[in-house]
């Protein structure tokens, strides 16, 4: 929410956060070092070309990130690889399966 807003996010690391924020689109703390989360914002505070970096990268990720972008991106795909088994979209939205409905 943080990065479509166009702020620079300051988060603990899990695997989604560390894949989002890599590439200069925020600053990652560990949890159980609950000093460094107060170190992270004090830099964020006081590096304003910092923060700046962090929300503009952010933001352009985010842009791409949206449902409308993702979910169109899915459904203008031919084929989707899962398990190594390939598997046919409908290009007919109306005989799209149970579960996207």
């Amino acid at each position: 929410m943080a990065m479509a807003c166009g702020l620079a996010p300051i988060c603990t690391k899990f695997a989604y956060a560390t894949w989002a924020l890599q590439e200069d689109r925020g600053m990652l703390v560990n949890l159980q070092e609950f000093a460094n989360l107060a170190v992270a914002f004090q830099k964020m505070l006081q590096d304003q070309n910092l923060r700046n970096l962090y929300a503009l990268n952010a933001k352009a990720f985010a842009n791409n990130m949206s449902w409308a972008v993702v979910a169109r991106k899915f459904l203008t795909m031919d084929k989707v690889t899962c398990s190594g088994n390939k598997l046919r979209l409908p290009r007919n939205p109306r005989k799209s399966p149970k579960f996207l409905k």
